[in-house]
């Protein structure tokens, strides 16, 4: 996880921040539903999605900078270093998307919850 982390580069600093945010939200969602959490949570999901895509494409020009410079990679390295540039830039939206269906999860059990309270 520590390497896939760093793989990911600086943009998954901001998902660990604004994913644990959305989580502990979620959570405190879950064990005690409200409707007035709702427009925090919507507003965390999206700032993470947000995140995770943004961080993603940052990390895909990186990878198209350090290609488009014939110094930094040569040409009989070009292949293997595009696929593993590309490897790398996937991890934002992997654990972006990990944090974002575990939230939709929580999610779904405090509207249960605040439906079931309503009955």
């Amino acid at each position: 996880m520590v390497e896939m982390f760093m793989e990911g580069g600086w943009g998954m600093w901001a998902i660990l921040i604004f994913g644990l945010t959305l989580v502990g939200a979620t959570v405190r969602f879950a064990a005690r539903p409200h409707r007035g959490q709702i427009p925090f949570i919507a507003a965390m999901w999206l700032t993470t999605l947000v995140s995770a895509v943004h961080a993603t494409w940052t990390a895909f020009g990186a990878v198209f900078n350090a290609l488009s410079d014939e110094k930094r990679v040569p040409d009989a390295m070009l292949t293997r270093t595009l696929m593993e540039g590309m490897k790398e830039a996937t991890r934002p939206g992997s654990f972006g998307g990990a944090v974002l269906t575990l939230t939709c999860v929580l999610f779904a059990v405090g509207v249960l919850r605040m439906n079931k309270s309503e009955e």
